[in-house]
């Protein structure tokens, strides 16, 4: 099976080479993430073109990092991607990635400042998040919120007490935590907590007494 895997693998590697190597322009887009159960950290990378009058983006490589995540190291990661797949400077018109400090400068000190573009949606994450760190106010009402969440998402008992209590011939809601990578989340989690405050609050007074 692992030999099928592999020999399928190197079939469409070498077709999505020489299409890359046909291509003109190419954009790219990475990001890092942290699987936070392993503490493992990845890195990935996206490519995008037109081919045949129609856009199509295809993921070239998703490469553990193994090291400190340095603007250096992440550029040197970022340039073994690239050039795996034959992918040059000359090629790259724009380089998509968070505004991560070292991801922003490993971008730039591989393909140039020109090439580099902020993520329009991580970017309007920061500007709407931005009252949430900044008032007191906000941050007291929400704090209490995320904590009662927290403690429904490690309590097994208070779940199973949460969805018994609902109409069991719908289906059950959950409580919803915030995301700090998508300032919509607190709108959801605020919204649902309202929704289920009543059988919340009985849930918390009973397992206080």
């Amino acid at each position: 099976m692992t030999n099928m895997v592999d020999e399928k693998y190197n079939i469409l590697s070498y077709k999505m080479k020489e299409v890359i190597k046909n291509v003109t322009n190419i954009s790219l887009s990475t990001d890092v993430w942290t699987d936070t159960l392993n503490t493992r950290s990845f890195l990935g990378l996206t490519c995008h073109f037109i081919h045949g009058n129609y856009l199509k983006s295809v993921s070239i490589g998703v490469k553990e990092l193994n090291q400190s995540h340095t603007s250096n190291y992440l550029e040197s990661v970022l340039k073994s991607l690239c050039d795996t797949w034959g992918i040059n400077d000359n090629k790259i018109v724009a380089v998509v990635t968070d505004n991560g400090a070292n991801i922003k400068k490993a971008v730039v000190d591989a393909f140039g400042k020109t090439k580099h573009l902020p993520c329009f949606g991580h970017t309007i994450n920061l500007v709407a998040a931005k009252p949430f760190d900044s008032s007191t106010d906000i941050k007291e009402f929400v704090t209490p919120i995320k904590d009662i969440v927290r403690y429904f998402k490690h309590s097994v008992a208070a779940s199973d007490e949460l969805r018994k209590c609902q109409d069991m011939r719908q289906a059950s809601l959950k409580l919803i935590q915030s995301i700090s990578t998508r300032w919509n989340s607190m709108f959801y989690m605020i919204e649902r907590f309202v929704n289920l405050s009543e059988k919340v609050a009985a849930i918390l007074l009973k397992n206080s007494s």
